[in-house]
């Protein structure tokens, strides 16, 4: 893939496709699950746009924005969705999932002492069942407001298996999926920018978000970058780069320098990279059928 360097160019041709399809398929809505995290404050300008674009063109259209905080929920990172969804969204609601999460708590631990007591329940698999549990409220708000689920999972994340399957990962329509995620911040502090000579309110937005540490929202780390095993999201994508360009060797650079910064790479953030890569292919071949032709 190229990188972009034109993310004005990029951010309107996006906005125009969106208008498209949603007049297309006689849609009047979107919902977008706003975290506070930068790739669903990105979605959420986007969708901005739009919107006022197709209320200019006498479209009847509304973006729907919801916010789905459970006990687990970084405070700060709650705080900024509100700030975001507030500024951006048409309308915007915060729904606390507080109940939820504790049947979920309930469940896997009753799981735990009827069938296995000494069992130990990982925090990656209560955090997936809120994140499927979220995902069922915004189907059904998509439903009663006759409009579809938007996706905010970018590029690196889906090589890097940075999803849950029924979760974050099931969506209607993705604008960023294919931008790496250093991507989303370049295109983010380009919003910030032109912002800041238009609306310091939704520039404000913006910075408060990027100056968020990224994190998966599920309660299972407080740092991607403590699952991931890189210093940094740049670095991340560097080393997916190479490796997508690269698969056939098995040989790791001596001197892989960072992008950001020009100081070398380790070869085990490499490894832990690719590794998680790899690990995760099945869900990006999901879902597994069999051809009607291998039945005969």
């Amino acid at each position: 893939m190229n990188n972009l360097t034109d993310y004005g160019k990029v951010s309107h041709v996006m906005v125009n496709h969106m208008k498209d399809y949603f007049k297309s398929c006689g849609l009047h809505s979107a919902i977008l699950g706003i975290s506070g995290g930068i790739d669903s404050t990105l979605v959420a300008v986007l969708l901005h746009n739009v919107s006022n674009q197709l209320k200019e063109e006498c479209y009847d259209f509304t973006f729907y924005g919801v916010s789905l905080p459970t006990k687990t929920t970084d405070k700060k990172e709650f705080w900024v969705s509100q700030l975001v969804g507030n500024t951006f969204c048409d309308k915007f609601e915060v729904v606390e999932m507080d109940e939820v999460s504790s049947i979920v708590d309930s469940w896997l631990g009753e799981w735990k002492t009827n069938w296995n007591p000494s069992e130990k329940i990982e925090p990656i698999r209560s955090g997936n069942a809120k994140s499927r549990l979220r995902m069922i409220y915004l189907y059904d708000y998509a439903k009663k407001k006759n409009g579809i689920v938007i996706g905010t999972d970018n590029y690196t994340e889906y090589l890097l298996g940075f999803s849950t399957i029924g979760g974050d990962a099931l969506f209607d329509y993705n604008p960023i999926q294919y931008l790496w995620k250093t991507e989303v911040f370049e295109m983010s502090k380009m919003f910030q920018f032109d912002y800041s000579y238009e609306d310091i309110t939704k520039a404000a937005a913006i910075k408060e978000s990027l100056a968020l540490k990224p994190m998966d929202g599920l309660g299972i780390s407080n740092d991607d970058m403590v699952q991931i095993g890189a210093r940094n999201y740049y670095d991340v994508d560097d080393i997916l780069k190479w490796y997508l360009d690269n698969k056939d060797t098995d040989r790791y650079p001596d001197n892989f320098k960072s992008s950001v910064d020009g100081s070398i790479i380790q070869r085990t953030a490499m490894e832990r990279v690719i590794n998680r890569h790899k690990a995760s292919e099945f869900k990006r071949n999901h879902p597994v059928v069999i051809n009607r032709d291998k039945y005969e």
